[in-house]
């Protein structure tokens, strides 16, 4: 059961799944699935998911294991949660094990992400406090260029003198154990806030709420703000060297630059990319975002989408399909920012499409070319400009 646009609440995991056999793909060796049969369905399967769990253990001897019970356990109301808590009080595995119910119908993806988080922000202790050093939370390991963009936040915050010592979701557990040394967390556009709130209860780390730096001026923000609250001098110099960079790069294409000027886009993606992806066209490349749909909302996402308002004509947050389908062929845009789900759209209105946000499945990076922080503007513009210029040459 999985929601069109948004999808069901276990997307995304890398995880142990109990679930019906065959509902999870063979092809993707990260995933072990207790496979439930039909009569499991009947007569319950919690005897299955032991047997899984202790099978995981025994032969790969993980430090962590996260379980997730699909639709037709979670609907029969196999108790997987005790389960697993008889595993641990009888000393069967070794492993460290996360439990949370991810059936289809329960939430959205959103929901299940933060709790996931929050989940494993459970699992760990506090410790002693590292002064310059910050937790990103909220970071999609799975995104279109996460790697590269991960490694360009990291490379402007060490300009700054601050360490990163761990990413929630792109660090190992035992990474993840060392997050409450951290003296801040930084929540990426909203998402993981739940997570934030947590540590801040447990650990009593504080935490800060920044749009995903796209663009040299919510690059700029981003590391301003976070300077700001560690108490930490701001690299007026490195922030200078890398304008001057950008801007010497963008001098060789000011001319085409000024020929998409003003010109009307929708832009569709998840909150934490969508809302900071609208503020740099709008900004800084002069473009018109006519429609802004969101399709994965987060529990900050009402204040961010209100203030996109003063950029863009409409936001639509979780439309369904039609509804924002519907609203963007009336808009009359030019070109549409998205993902691999939104080809079909795009061909529909004979306007090129930019994919990057979740998923990309139709093309690969390779490339240290990332979308965030300074290195990332001149690969955006180079998006932009190219799928204009390729398009109009009978590209698509």
């Amino acid at each position: 059961m999985i929601e069109p646009i948004q999808g069901c609440r276990a997307i995304g995991a890398l995880r142990a799944f109990h679930g019906v056999k065959d509902c999870v793909s063979q092809r993707d060796m990260r995933v072990a699935c207790s496979e439930m049969h039909e009569k499991d369905v009947v007569h319950g399967a919690e005897d299955r998911i032991a047997k899984a769990i202790k099978k995981v253990d025994e032969l790969y001897k993980p430090k962590l294991i996260a379980c997730l019970s699909c639709c037709a356990p979670t609907i029969i109301g196999d108790n997987v949660g005790g389960v697993i808590e008889s595993l641990k009080q009888k000393q069967k595995v070794s492993s460290e094990i996360v439990y949370l119910s991810c059936g289809g119908f329960e939430s959205v993806a959103w929901v299940g992400y933060e709790d996931a988080v929050a989940k494993l922000v459970e699992s760990i202790k506090n410790s002693e406090k590292k002064e310059t050093s910050v937790n990103l939370i909220g970071f999609h390991s799975d995104a279109v260029k996460s790697s590269f963009d991960l490694k360009e936040i990291k490379r402007m915050l060490n300009a700054c003198g601050i360490s990163v010592l761990a990413v929630l979701t792109d660090s190992s557990f035992e990474e993840i154990k060392r997050a409450p040394d951290a003296a801040l967390n930084v929540v990426m556009a909203g998402d993981g806030v739940k997570a934030a709130k947590l540590m801040e209860k447990e650990f009593a780390t504080p935490y800060i709420i920044l749009d995903s730096p796209y663009g040299l001026n919510q690059s700029v923000e981003f590391l301003e703000k976070v300077c700001e609250k560690l108490g930490k001098e701001i690299p007026s110099k490195f922030i200078e060297e890398e304008k001057s960079e950008i801007k010497e790069m963008l001098y060789k294409v000011h001319l085409y630059l000024q020929g998409i000027s003003g010109a009307p886009v929708a832009v569709i993606g998840e909150a934490s990319r969508a809302i900071s992806l609208t503020k740099f066209l709008w900004n800084e490349l002069s473009l018109d975002p006519r429609v802004v749909a969101i399709t994965d909302a987060n529990y900050v996402c009402g204040g961010l989408s209100r203030d996109i308002k003063k950029y863009t004509q409409k936001v639509l947050v979780e439309p369904d399909k039609y509804e924002m389908s519907k609203t963007i062929e009336d808009s009359g845009v030019e070109i549409i920012f998205g993902s691999s789900f939104d080809k079909k759209i795009a061909h529909r209105l004979g306007v090129p499409l930019i994919k990057f946000s979740y998923p990309v499945i139709d093309g690969v990076s390779l490339s240290d070319a990332p979308y965030a922080g300074f290195r990332g503007v001149p690969t955006l513009i180079e998006k932009v400009l190219n799928a204009v210029l390729n398009f109009e040459d009978g590209g698509r």
